[in-house]
C-alpha cells in the first residue's frame, strides 16, 4: 500500500498515457489492479475515472475480459456510493461477459458481488440462490478460499434468518476449507 500511495500519480499518468498511445491492455490492467487500493484508501472518484478509461480502451479493442473487469470493479465502487441498481446492472453485464469468455473464477467472484447487493437490498432469498451458483463455480475451478468465503456468507444469511444450526454447519464448512487452504500453503520443513 505504501508503494501505491507513493506512486499513485505516476500510475494514473501511466494509465492515461497507455490509453492515448496504443497500449490499451496496460491501461486496463493497471486500472483494474489499482481498484482495491483506491477502494481501501477512499479514492473512489479517481478509481471510477481510471476504470472509465479502462472500459473505453476495452470497448475500442473488443477486449471482452477487460470490459468485464472494468464493469465489475466499477460496480464494486458504486455499491460503496449506495448506487445499488446501477451496480447490479453493471455486475449483470460483467457476469455475461465473463461467461462469454469462459472465465469461471471471475464468474464466481461476480456472482458473489451480486449476492452482496441482494443482501444489502433485503433480497435474502435471491442472494442465497446466487451464492449457491457462486459456490458451484468456485468448486468447478477448485478455489477453496472462494468456496470458504461463500460458505461464510451463506452462514451469515442463515444466522440472519434465525437458522442457527444451518449457520453453524455452513461456517464449519468454511473453517474446514480454510484449514485445508492454509495448510496447503504452509512452508516446507
Amino acid at each position: 500500500m505504501a508503494w501505491l500511495r507513493a506512486e499513485r500519480a505516476n500510475l494514473r499518468a501511466a494509465v492515461e498515457y497507455a490509453a492515448r498511445h496504443g497500449h490499451p491492455t496496460h491501461a486496463i490492467r493497471i486500472s483494474v489492479a489499482m481498484t482495491e487500493f483506491h477502494r481501501r484508501s477512499g479514492h473512489w472518484l479517481e478509481a471510477l475515472t481510471l476504470l472509465r478509461i479502462a472500459l473505453d480502451a476495452a470497448l475500442a479493442t473488443d477486449d471482452v475480459a477487460g470490459q468485464a473487469m472494468a464493469r465489475r470493479d466499477t460496480a464494486t465502487l458504486e455499491v460503496l456510493q449506495g448506487k445499488y441498481e446501477r451496480a447490479e446492472a453493471g455486475l449483470l453485464t460483467a457476469l455475461e461477459l465473463f461467461r462469454s469468455v469462459g472465465d469461471r473464477r471471475q464468474e464466481a467472484a461476480t456472482l458473489h458481488n451480486l449476492a452482496r447487493i441482494q443482501c444489502l437490498t433485503g433480497r435474502f432469498g435471491e442472494a442465497e440462490g446466487i451464492l449457491r451458483q457462486a459456490l458451484d463455480r468456485f468448486v468447478d475451478v477448485d478455489d477453496r478460499r472462494g468456496q470458504a468465503v461463500i460458505w461464510i456468507d451463506m452462514g451469515q444469511l442463515q444466522q440472519l434468518g434465525g437458522h442457527c444450526d444451518e449457520a453453524i454447519a455452513h461456517l464449519e464448512k468454511a473453517l474446514e476449507l480454510l484449514g485445508t487452504w492454509t495448510s496447503s500453503r504452509a512452508p516446507m520443513p
